[in-house]
């Protein structure tokens, strides 16, 4: 990570934004991830961290009420010290686990995913912890809105 004067006028932290159609839900699904959040006045914008705000990982959200999280999703990268560690928190939060199969293949298709929403079933999902050939050890985690948070460390 460059900081101070290598990284000239990039120096600083970055947030990602993220739609999300019911705000409360998401932040039940970070709150259980051992994450603290901020709320607007008007409750349509949230900003969701790890540590105190602007020295941990934080991603913020906007309700979208037209937001289709099967056609349009975003997805952010979250470097942390301790992969295994942190994958072990998300699951013991309850999220689904093994959102891929042996084969690589997804586990549930859109069309699954939809109907699960669609019943009020949470979409929420985790991949296996994985060591990867390029020196990270990573998972991928789907948000309930179907946003795609990859999580890694060096191995």
């Amino acid at each position: 990570m460059t900081t101070g004067a290598d990284a000239g006028p990039w120096a600083g932290g970055m947030e990602p934004v993220f739609a999300t159609t019911a705000m409360n839900r998401t932040l039940d699904f970070w709150h259980a991830l051992g994450f603290s959040s901020e709320v607007g006045e008007d409750g349509d914008f949230a900003v969701v961290h790890s540590g105190s705000r602007g020295s941990g990982l934080a991603i913020s959200y906007s309700v979208d009420e037209d937001f289709d999280p099967f056609g349009q999703f975003s997805t952010v990268y979250l470097t942390v010290a301790d992969a295994a560690l942190t994958h072990a928190r998300v699951v013991a939060s309850g999220v689904v686990l093994d959102a891929i199969t042996d084969e690589g293949l997804f586990r549930y298709s859109l069309a699954e995913l939809r109907e699960r929403r669609a019943h009020g079933f949470p979409i929420a999902r985790v991949t296996r912890l994985l060591d990867q050939e390029w020196g990270r050890r990573e998972f991928a985690l789907f948000d309930p809105d179907n946003n795609l948070v990859r999580v890694g460390s060096p191995i």
